[in-house]
């Protein structure tokens, strides 16, 4: 493969998955080891302790990529009537606010995919 831009198409495919929370399908797109570094790093006390809430909500910011079946109950359930929400930049933060529990189990797919991809690489290392 010669040209880039496919490549980085076929990584991302690769990288991706999907989770079912509440009802809802959440597409999440595992971030390269150098963004999960680089979000561990940028966000540290001034004792260089991870600020782990912090880390990982830059981490989802970047790979919640889409999601399906969302609808406003999911974000505020005393709403009248459950009106389907689109996926885009203003929801996914309303979302990933008010609902800490979905947060959460993104959080936990996104470390268990990433932990299984790492094996994966290192396995085809060792095979190689």
């Amino acid at each position: 493969m010669n040209n880039v831009n496919e490549f980085r198409a076929a990584l991302n495919v690769a990288r991706q998955s999907q989770t079912v929370i509440d009802g809802v399908t959440f597409t999440v797109q595992l971030p390269l080891p150098h963004e999960w570094r680089k979000s561990i790093e940028q966000h540290r006390d001034e004792h260089h302790s991870v600020k782990q809430a912090e880390a990982f909500r830059a981490l989802l910011d970047r790979a919640l990529v889409g999601w399906s079946g969302l609808t406003t109950k999911h974000l505020l359930p005393t709403v009248e009537k459950a009106e389907s929400v689109d996926y885009g930049d203003e929801f996914k933060q309303i979302l990933l606010d008010v609902r800490q529990d979905i947060a959460d189990e993104l959080s936990i797919h996104l470390a268990l995919q990433n932990k299984a991809f790492q094996e994966r690489y290192e396995a085809e290392e060792k095979n190689s």
